[in-house]
Order: structure tokens, then C-alpha cells, then sequence
């Protein structure tokens, strides 16, 4: 029996194992309960997970297949969770998480899956009631709510991100400044930044927020809609300069700026009009095309807008936070500060 919240407890009943010592790695004063002596099973697995009433509150008990050889425990805050480690024999073949929904307000479920070669149980604890959640948390926080008790609410997705809704970039610099000219500077440089991925994906933003970020830690943000879609930056950038100008008050210090590209599209349609626009915007794809091979090669921001010189020109941060590791001052031969050495990594396995 193991004592680890006010109130509850954990047991481990091993359905398959003799009475004999066990040596845990955190607490080795506690000990565990065992079934009548049996032939032990091949691999560690955990077979049932119940919750039943203590003297002291309520207990976790928790079904093995075998006694495992030891145990370790530790603790997480954010989400609050139990993590128990159970060292024993497994199988080679990766296995799949099995999830145990628990009629608990303080566990809700616990989940047990492999965890490098050793067997993990996950005990999720939700402590506040769902009225509260409502009502202090937002949309975020009251999916992960559900999520600690047991409701399947975000979709597991294991291929690389390819589709965007919309694309942020923020950033912080160091001194604050008050400057308009570096300040504008510090959100094209991010405007820049935000174009470079959507044209990446091959997408096109119909609107931008911009917001800037006061040394108080206050935000003043504005949303600009765009006549046609677009992922060159120096449209962007002649777009929001009226909403910028509102936004900027010579007064306050700022210390960041950000951007969001909203409704993206895929970058493929072009519509002929009356003006000669369109072919503007096909010699300009020709240019940002050449821009992009320039940043693949040369690396990020080698080419850049003169609405950005000023961001480029200093650091991103001074003083003891833009201190650089020894790493960025000594360079090798062929690399720059935003492209660094391709050094190919080995994420195979070794045998005798």
C-alpha cells in the first residue's frame, strides 16, 4: 500500500506472483499486496484498474500480471498527475496505451502504456468540478478538462502539419523602445517571417492582425482586410502601416510585436482584371520564388524588405540577454548567422 494524496492510496495487487520482498526505488517502506502464489506470467502488463472505498478516504488498486521488480514514482503539476513506473518484462512490439475511466472526482482515469522499457501508469487527477471549469477556463483549458476525465476530445494526428488556418509569428526584442521607425521595423521583420511559411505551403492570407505589446505588458491590436489574397510580404506591409499608425503611441515603450495571416486559401487561382494587377502579382511571384531559393540556400532572411533594415540590422536582443554562446560566435567555414552547418545525425540502432 502506498500513500501519495491526502486521502488516497494506491495498491497493487500482482495476480500472478509469489510473497516475496520487493525493492521500490522512492519509497521502500511500502509494500504490496499480493494474490495467492501462481506461475508467473511472461510480461509485465497491468489487467484491471479499480477504485474502492479506505479507511483513510479511497484506494487505487491496480491489477498486474506479474510482481514487477521495482517501482518509481514521481509527480506533475501541469496537468496534475501521478506517474508510476514498473520495471519488469516486456514485450519487444511497441503496445498500445490502455486507458481505465475511473467514476472518481479526484482520479477520473488512469492510463498505462509502455514507457521505454519499463511499464508506466498515468493516474489523472481533475480536482475541480465541471461548473468551475466553465467558468474560470476557456475553451483550451476546458478540453484538456475533459480530456483528465476520460472524454476523447482532441484527435490524435501522427502526419507532419501541412495546413494552416492561420500563421503567427511574435516576436521580443530587448531594450524596449519607443522608437516608431524600429518598431515598425520589428513587425515587418515578422510580417516577412509570417510570409515566408505561407508561401512554403503555397497559401494565401485575405487579412492580418497586427498587435504591438506595451512594457506593461499590454496588448493594441487591429484587424486589416485585404483586397485579394496575398503572401508577399511588401503588400502586407503597405497594407497595415494605416492600422499601425493607430496602434502607435509615441508615449509607451514597446518590447513586441506580432502578426496573424487569417484565412488562408491555397495560393493557385489567379483572377484577370481590368487593371493589369494580376500580371503584377505573377512578376512578383517570379521574384519571391528566387528570394526563396536565395533563403534555402543562404538561409533565412538573406534577402530582405528596407521596411525591416533596422530589425535586421540590430540584434533581437542586447545586453546580457543577446549575450551569444560560443557556439554562434565561432562559426564554421560556409555558415552565417541564420544558416548553420547541415551535420547528418544517426537514429539507428547499434548491435553487437
Amino acid at each position: 500500500m502506498r500513500g501519495f494524496h491526502r486521502g488516497l492510496a494506491l495498491l497493487l495487487l500482482c495476480a500472478a506472483c509469489a510473497r516475496t520482498p520487493m525493492q521500490s526505488g522512492h519509497t521502500p517502506e511500502g509494500a504490496i499486496d499480493q494474490a495467492a502464489a501462481q506461475a508467473p506470467a511472461t510480461w509485465l502488463e497491468a489487467r484491471t484498474v479499480e477504485i474502492e472505498p479506505a479507511a483513510a478516504g479511497r484506494r487505487v488498486v491496480i491489477a498486474l500480471s506479474r510482481e514487477p521488480e521495482q517501482i518509481q514514482e514521481s509527480w506533475l503539476s501541469a496537468p496534475p498527475r501521478l506517474l508510476i513506473d514498473l520495471t519488469g518484462p516486456r514485450p519487444d512490439a511497441p503496445t498500445d496505451v490502455a486507458r481505465f475511466p475511473l467514476t472518481d472526482d479526484l482520479v477520473p482515469q488512469v492510463r498505462v502504456g509502455p514507457h521505454g522499457g519499463s511499464l508506466r501508469a498515468v493516474l489523472d487527477f481533475a480536482r475541480q468540478p465541471e461548473f468551475w471549469v466553465n467558468k474560470w477556463l476557456t475553451k483550451p483549458g476546458y478540453e484538456i478538462w475533459q480530456e483528465l476525465n476520460g472524454h476523447s476530445i482532441l484527435p490524435l494526428i501522427t502526419e507532419e502539419k501541412s495546413t494552416y488556418q492561420t500563421i503567427q509569428k511574435v516576436k521580443t526584442f530587448t531594450p524596449p523602445s519607443s522608437d516608431r521607425n524600429f518598431v515598425f521595423s520589428q513587425l515587418s521583420k515578422n510580417i516577412e517571417s509570417a510570409c515566408i511559411k505561407a508561401r512554403r505551403y503555397r497559401l494565401a492570407a485575405q487579412g492580418a492582425a497586427i498587435f504591438l505589446k506595451t512594457q506593461q505588458f499590454r496588448y493594441r491590436w487591429l484587424e486589416v482586410r485585404f483586397t485579394h489574397a496575398t503572401a508577399f510580404p511588401h503588400q502586407i506591409v503597405r497594407a497595415i502601416e494605416p492600422a499601425f499608425a493607430q496602434l502607435f503611441q509615441p508615449e509607451e515603450e514597446y518590447r513586441a510585436t506580432g502578426v496573424v495571416l487569417l484565412k488562408l486559401d491555397e495560393d493557385t487561382m489567379i483572377q484577370l482584371d481590368l487593371f493589369g494587377e494580376a500580371l503584377k502579382a505573377e512578376r512578383f511571384s517570379r521574384v519571391y520564388k528566387a528570394v526563396d531559393h536565395m533563403r534555402e540556400k543562404y538561409g533565412k532572411h538573406t534577402v530582405y524588405l528596407g521596411t525591416s533594415l533596422l530589425a535586421q540590422k540590430f540584434s533581437q536582443h542586447l545586453g546580457e540577454r543577446g549575450d551569444e554562446p560560443l557556439r554562434k560566435r565561432e562559426l564554421f567555414k560556409g555558415e552565417t548567422k541564420r544558416k548553420r552547418m547541415g551535420i547528418p545525425m544517426f537514429m539507428g540502432k547499434l548491435f553487437d
